[in-house]
């Protein structure tokens, strides 16, 4: 018999733990802590696949932050998919970007050339690495993903709107991100 893992979510407490990580590792260059800010702080607000990443640049970023959202092509599915972003969130990515000056520069660039994307599954993989090293096993680049599902569950957030939200077809796929945090449960208890 297999035992599942559990799989954390990022809350804000989380989320602020990388960060601080991120902002004084003394083993990253600059270009990468960059990167890494970026990145967690686009997952972080958006619910967005680590893939999707790659698909924006600092001009299309600055373009979704002045219309809080906007269209974003995805490999996924060759579709479309559609980004929101509250004002803590434009305010939040817009300090991210504040210092880039080629509208081109890739959010997840490749280790040398700021223009080129880096290849997804070196991107997740990277990525994920480094969650781990800060935050222990459980925590992926998809962990975004559920935490930010499970804050919008448990702020009574109605299931249509995470789903579209998120960007799933299908509403099974957007419960099964559902993870209620053991405060919330405790808080439910009826006996």
């Amino acid at each position: 018999m297999s035992t599942k893992r559990i799989r954390h979510s990022i809350d804000r407490a989380k989320y602020l733990k990388l960060i601080t990580h991120v902002k004084s590792d003394v083993d990253l260059k600059e270009h990468n802590r960059i990167k890494l800010l970026r990145i967690f702080g686009v997952l972080y607000y958006t619910g967005i696949r680590l893939n999707e990443i790659h698909h924006i640049n600092i001009g299309k970023l600055r373009e979704l932050i002045a219309e809080q959202g906007g269209v974003i092509y995805t490999s996924k599915k060759d579709k479309e998919r559609k980004l929101f972003f509250s004002d803590t969130a434009c305010k939040e990515l817009t300090k991210l970007i504040k210092h880039e000056t080629n509208p081109l520069a890739q959010i997840a660039s490749s280790w040398n050339k700021q223009t080129t994307a880096m290849h997804p599954i070196s991107l997740i993989n990277s990525v994920n690495k480094y969650m781990q090293k800060v935050l222990g096993a459980g925590h992926t680049s998809h962990s975004f993903r559920q935490g930010i599902l499970s804050e919008m569950f448990e702020s009574h957030v109605d299931t249509g709107t995470c789903r579209d939200f998120i960007g799933h077809a299908d509403a099974t796929t957007t419960l099964k991100y559902k993870v209620s945090t053991d405060n919330h449960i405790r808080s439910s208890l009826v006996r």
